[in-house]
């Protein structure tokens, strides 16, 4: 072998080697998703009855819990490493504040419409984030695809389409009033910017060489505080909403639900007895797989996901 080539392929090693794990990390984020997805349906089903609905303090209370583990972990690489802060505080606080603000419109939009759509009409329309990703890829970074994802990327619309049409004409498939059709069109409005997010953090991820674990802090700190910013939006009645003076009341019945395993507001429909575990488990794998995310965007592209 030449010494050109031998040096060509020991080159290429280090490159092959991160392909590699970067497809494994995307195999196991797949697995991590599916979990996530139930846990997050049946943690809003456990804050929800007939008679009440504890979305905002899920989406909130959720944020909150969501940052303590970014800053735990965050803490644990600042003292391995004393110099990872200060290269993630060269980048400027504002694109921070855009991701927070796009995961914060979705995650909003998501718990409010997700306890009135089925957990498996969820599943398939959770899919159309990759044609939405793939339209915004090509419009902001100039993405190019190939012709079988595009029909891939069609396919998944067509299904998602079909899934969610019997809904909106009143059929249901059996899942009864809480089956409501605004609620499916606003869970898949809530796709829109989780889309956006990607392609985002995909872009500033790359070009600054953003460090996942302090960026997943600072978003989530961020994602904290904008969420205020939605609470007209979390007070529409038609999503068993309240109205913003009412939100501190919503927030310690949520509590007594986390915490206590009772449904102050309907305790006929008691939903709320194994809440405390499914809400503690649900944001350990939501972390786990938001962190993933991070890094196979980063590693690889946003359309992955």
């Amino acid at each position: 072998m030449k010494e050109g080539d031998a040096k060509g392929a020991v080159s290429e090693r280090p490159q092959a080697k991160a392909e590699s794990m970067t497809v494994a990390l995307l195999g196991f984020s797949i697995f991590v998703a599916t979990a996530n997805q139930i846990l997050y349906k049946q943690t809003l089903n456990a804050f929800s009855s007939p008679n009440s609905n504890y979305g905002f303090f899920v989406n909130q209370f959720s944020t909150v819990m969501y940052t303590v583990q970014a800053v735990i972990v965050s803490g644990w690489l600042l003292w391995k490493d004393p110099g990872s802060l200060a290269e993630s505080l060269k980048t400027t606080q504002w694109v921070y504040v855009i991701m927070g603000l796009l995961d914060g419109a979705s995650s909003t939009l998501a718990t409010m419409s997700g306890a009135f759509c089925p957990g498996e009409l969820q599943t398939i329309l959770n899919q159309s984030i990759i044609p939405m990703t793939m339209v915004t890829s090509a419009i902001f970074i100039g993405q190019r695809f190939k012709g079988f994802q595009l029909w891939g990327a069609v396919m998944i619309i067509v299904g998602a389409i079909v899934a969610s049409s019997s809904y909106f004409m009143g059929e249901g498939g059996g899942h009864g009033p809480q089956a409501q059709p605004v609620a499916i069109f606003i869970f898949i409005l809530s796709i829109v910017p989780s889309a956006f997010s990607n392609v985002y953090k995909e872009k500033c991820m790359k070009e600054d060489d953003m460090n996942e674990v302090h960026t997943t802090t600072f978003v989530s700190f961020w994602q904290v505080l904008v969420g205020f910013l939605f609470l007209p939006i979390m007070a529409l009645p038609s999503m068993g909403g309240v109205p913003p003076s009412q939100m501190g009341q919503q927030m310690l019945s949520g509590w007594v639900c986390f915490w206590y395993g009772e449904n102050i507001d309907d305790p006929d429909n008691n939903t709320c007895d194994d809440s405390f575990v499914i809400f503690l488990v649900y944001i350990f794998i939501n972390f786990v797989y938001n962190f993933l995310l991070l890094i196979v965007t980063k590693r690889g592209s946003a359309v992955l996901l």
